[in-house]
């Protein structure tokens, strides 16, 4: 017997720069300019080079940025928490990270 897949949330397909910031225990913070793979109401999930970065259960800040119509600029933030690093075979990402929010996605203007 064949197992679907069980979602709360539609994912979308999206292609969007996203900052990813780690906070680590000695109180750096490690940055990196990356691309949004997808979105749902739960979570993120987005592309990295550096999966030794990410482990289940770490809490980050993501910032995405919106498209810019005319001379408009926004992004959404949020925390979120590591759930999985997948391997993915991407040209701008050797893996994958998914996240659940543990805040809502968070709209501001910036111009």
């Amino acid at each position: 017997m064949e197992q679907s897949e069980k979602r709360v949330f539609v994912r979308y397909a999206l292609d969007l720069p996203v900052i990813v910031s780690v906070l680590e225990p000695a109180g750096n913070s490690l940055r990196e300019k990356t691309i949004l793979r997808d979105a749902s109401g739960g979570g993120l999930r987005f592309a990295t080079r550096h999966m030794e970065r990410y482990s289940p259960g770490q809490d980050i800040e993501i910032s995405v940025e919106l498209p810019q119509p005319g001379d408009i600029s926004a992004h959404m933030s949020a925390h979120g928490r590591v759930v999985r690093t997948i391997e993915a075979d991407m040209q701008d990402g050797d893996f994958e990270v998914a996240i659940i929010l543990v805040t809502p996605l968070h709209f501001e203007r910036t111009r």
